[in-house]
């Protein structure tokens, strides 16, 4: 590793390093024909723990980065990508990437960064004040909104039941995917719709006082014993590839938990009615579920219908969903009529075929249907027989024909974020 490194950089991050160059062509080109050592110094900056700065140091970036450290967007960024080499990979190129536009655009910045002869720092000074929180902030919002992405998807860095390792080309892949518009809009809904339902959730929990449980191996920083800590400060190393590996010495916890109830069925209305506003809010409705789900420890099904014998489905069943399915099934649309038959009659078969107890069928749509005698029949008997519950969110007046086999109907004249609406609809 070259000598003009402003992070401290030991021979475990080199190898990191190049192993992202050898398998990724833009970071090769990036170390190549960038300014030597810019690249590994972003990297280590979002990656280590604590990245530690060469006070010796004569990088020309240095103001920037230093700067751009002391930013709360970019310790924001550094908590979402520390210690995660693909992560921190994605924020060291998205700052690379605006550094080196301003290169391209400015010869003088150009010359100062590769530290060429006549190069000074007032020929620069005004990139130096504002170039640090232009990156942080615009890195910040990416990072952020791919940390959205995953959770989504139920992913997380202390997920005991994580999805394969999270690659560079997977999150190059799911970023490309949140520039759709339906997508955007989707998440925006979501993020706004996660925390409600999470403080509905809390309310409804009674949950005893933690106690130790045992001592176990995980990657859970808040329940490292202490001699871990001395590890990482004697052995980084091995620290940074045990936590990699899941293998940190920590406690377990265990309370009181809330009773497992049935699985959710979302049936989500894709007619074309639901058209726009109405069809993204009703994805980011049920895609809240999952986080229900995942809270109360119970499966989640949703379903895409309209008019057919058919529906798009994807499900949850305590573990992660993969982020390319989920984002297929959010930006799906049907179109076309509306028949409540067949994925009221699909829920209620998968409920039964899995003798499951205490269901509950969530239908999202704007009420322009109706439904049969022999459906009406079997959501009666199943009510009876094994307690599932039926609520309908319909958007619009049609609710005349719900109302036959709801036992809860939340009507409401346009999509909303208003809390004590979607307080009824998150209270399963």
């Amino acid at each position: 590793m070259t000598t003009t490194n402003l992070i401290n950089i030991d021979k475990w991050d080199s190898r990191v390093i190049n192993s992202l160059i050898d398998s990724h062509e833009d970071i090769a080109d990036a170390v190549s024909e960038g300014p030597q050592g810019l690249y590994e110094d972003l990297w280590a900056s979002y990656f280590k723990p604590v990245p530690r700065v060469d006070e010796t140091s004569e990088a020309p970036w240095k103001s920037i980065v230093e700067t751009m450290m002391d930013t709360p967007e970019y310790s924001s960024t550094h908590d979402i990508c520390m210690l995660d080499e693909n992560l921190a990979a994605y924020a060291a190129g998205a700052s690379f990437n605006e550094l080196n536009q301003k290169m391209e655009e400015n010869p003088k910045f150009d010359k100062f960064m590769r530290s060429a002869p006549g190069s000074s720092e007032k020929d620069v000074r005004e990139e130096l004040m504002w170039l640090p929180a232009q990156i942080a902030n615009k890195v910040g919002k990416e990072v952020q909104e791919l940390k959205d992405a995953l959770e989504m998807s139920g992913y997380s860095k202390d997920a005991k039941n994580k999805p394969e390792k999270l690659t560079l080309d997977g999150i190059n892949e799911i970023k490309s995917r949140l520039n759709s518009k339906t997508m955007k809009k989707v998440m925006q809904l979501w993020g706004r719709m996660k925390n409600l339902a999470a403080a509905i959730q809390r309310k409804k929990t009674i949950h005893g006082v933690d106690e130790i449980d045992e001592v176990g191996v995980g990657n859970n920083l808040n329940r490292i014993l202490p001699i871990e800590i001395l590890n990482w400060k004697l052995n980084p190393q091995d620290f940074r590839k045990r936590y990699q590996e899941r293998r940190l010495n920590q406690i377990s916890m265990k309370g009181v938990e809330p009773k497992g109830k049935g699985p959710i069925i979302a049936l989500v209305d894709t007619s074309g009615s639901m058209y726009g506003d109405k069809i993204q809010w009703a994805k980011a409705l049920a895609v809240t579920l999952f986080e229900i789900g995942k809270k109360q420890k119970r499966n989640v099904i949703l379903h895409d219908f309209a008019l057919g014998d058919e529906t798009y489905d994807i499900s949850y069943t305590g573990s992660s969903v993969d982020s390319k399915e989920l984002f297929n099934w959010v930006e799906h649309f049907y179109g076309g009529g509306t028949n409540w038959d067949y994925p009221l009659n699909k829920a209620l078969t998968e409920l039964k075929s899995q003798n499951f107890k205490d269901g509950q069928i969530l239908l999202i749509t704007d009420g322009k249907a109706d439904v049969s005698s022999t459906t009406l029949a079997e959501i009666e008997k199943q009510k009876k027989d094994n307690n599932v519950s039926v609520k309908a969110v319909v958007i619009g007046d049609n609710i005349a024909s719900l109302n036959k086999f709801c036992d809860e109907v939340i009507n409401i004249t346009a999509v909303t974020n208003d809390s004590k609406t979607l307080d009824r609809v998150f209270n399963v």
